[in-house]
C-alpha cells in the first residue's frame, strides 16, 4: 500500500536486522535514532507497544523476558527519542478486529502442538510451565 503511493516502506527489518535493533545502535552512539535506516519514508511493524504487555520465549527459554517493566520503558525510550528528533512525524494506530489470533501470530511458537491462534490462553499456560519464574535460567528441560 505505501510504495503503491510513491513512499519507501520498511517492515520491520533493514540488511537482516530488526528496525528496533538499528535505532538502539544509533540511540547508543549518540546519534538520531534513524541514522541507520533513514532511507524510508515509512516504518512499519517495529515497535510493538504490546510487546510489554506479553511473556516472550525462543526455543528452549534462551531468551525470554518478563520483565514487563524493562519493556515499557525501553518502548518508551524508543517513542520519545523518536518524537523529540522528528516532530512532525506522523503516528498511524491501526487496531486488529480479532486481536487474540493477530498478536498469536506475531509471537514466536515453542510448541508446534499448540495453534497460538485457536489455543492462546493454553499456549500462556504453557509459556508459564515451561518458561516462568522459578524455571531456571533455561526453563523446564521436560519442555523441550
Amino acid at each position: 500500500f505505501l510504495a503503491r503511493h510513491g513512499l519507501r516502506p520498511v517492515k520491520s527489518y533493514h540488511k537482516d536486522r530488526h528496525v528496533v535493533d538499528w535505532i538502539d545502535q544509533a540511540l547508543e552512539e549518540r546519534k538520531p535514532p534513524l541514522y541507520y535506516v533513514d532511507s524510508y519514508d515509512a516504518y512499519t511493524d517495529f515497535l510493538y507497544p504490546f510487546y510489554s504487555r506479553i511473556p516472550w520465549c525462543t526455543e528452549g527459554c534462551k531468551e525470554r523476558d518478563g520483565n514487563v517493566t524493562v519493556k515499557v520503558k525501553h518502548y518508551l525510550d524508543i517513542v520519545s527519542a523518536l518524537a523529540k528528533q522528528y516532530p512532525y512525524s506522523k503516528f498511524v494506530f491501526n487496531t486488529r478486529h480479532v486481536f487474540h489470533r493477530w498478536l498469536a501470530a506475531q509471537m514466536y511458537n515453542c510448541w508446534r502442538f499448540l495453534d497460538k491462534r485457536t489455543e492462546f490462553p493454553k499456549w500462556l499456560e504453557r509459556y508459564q510451565f515451561c518458561c516462568g519464574a522459578g524455571t531456571g535460567p533455561l526453563g523446564r528441560a521436560s519442555c523441550w
